[in-house]
């Protein structure tokens, strides 16, 4: 049995048809207006698993033209019940049934509905589009540079100007030394730093020490970086307090000192004996 047939069986599932919406009088909508307008009818449908459904169709009295249907299935009710008994709305939004307009005016409101979901989709198509276009345009670039690099690392100096390329070249060559002594030395800082680190945080007894030690040296990549690295450590120390493996005060005094004496030591030592 379907899910939708078994609410249908607990709830009284009710099943609303409205035939024709139109309200060509010029009044909203109510009790008095929809009498006038519309006749009303109740049945119950049989569905396929002998699960009866309550039906109200209400259809227009002006029978001069054919119109439209809307159907609503709903599992709260369609009150009130009876051939006699009309409610004072039918549609889903009463906005949509004021003032000489027939059921077009909601078939027109859900097409702009539709309409500003489609627009919607075309941006993002087009958007699509042109960032996958962006993205095919630089990956053929970059190719097209990489197959020819070799040439443009032999030939690149003949696109300077004849007065300056020699003094260009010059800076180059020399910027190029110090960019690689610079990365080269602050790399091995960085790793003096990290061992440092983890030999000290082993020594004062903090959690996860090496592995820890190790990402804090990795921070110091980019000078004081390692500073990031003081509220973790400190949650460390709490979460080894939590455990009942150390005294709050004392480890969290010991993980203090062990960043002051590596920060001596990177200063005062390592960054003049390497990057000098």
């Amino acid at each position: 049995m379907k899910l939708s047939h078994r609410i249908a069986r607990v709830t009284g599932f009710a099943v609303i048809v409205l035939f024709g919406l139109n309200t060509g009088c010029g009044q909203p909508e109510g009790e008095a207006y929809i009498r006038q307008h519309y006749r009303k009818a109740e049945y119950r449908i049989p569905m396929r698993d002998g699960v009866k459904l309550h039906t109200a169709v209400f259809s227009p009295r002006n029978t001069s033209q054919k119109y439209p249907f809307l159907m609503m299935r709903t599992p709260y009710g369609c009150r009130p019940y009876g051939d006699d008994k009309y409610p004072d709305r039918i549609s889903l939004n009463p906005e949509l049934m004021n003032k000489n307009d027939d059921l077009k005016l909601i078939v027109n409101a859900a097409y702009k509905q539709l309409a500003a979901g489609g627009l919607t989709i075309t941006n993002f198509a087009v958007q699509a589009f042109v960032v996958v276009s962006l993205v095919i345009i630089i990956i053929l670039y970059l190719i097209f540079l990489l197959l020819d690099f070799p040439q443009y690392q032999r030939d690149w100096k003949g696109f300077l100007p004849p007065t300056y390329r020699e003094g260009i070249l010059e800076f180059g060559a020399e910027f190029d030394v110090i960019l690689r002594k610079y990365f080269r030395g602050q790399f091995i800082v960085a790793a003096l730093t990290g061992i440092s680190f983890a030999i000290g945080f082993s020594i004062v007894g903090l959690p996860m020490a090496v592995p820890f030690g190790l990402f804090v040296g990795l921070l110091n990549i980019v000078p004081y970086m390692q500073l990031l690295a003081i509220p973790p450590a400190f949650l460390l120390v709490l979460i080894d307090y939590l455990s009942g493996n150390c005294d709050l005060v004392w480890s969290s005094l010991y993980v203090a000192i062990v960043f002051g004496v590596v920060q001596l030591l990177q200063d005062g030592v390592f960054v003049p004996q390497i990057m000098t």
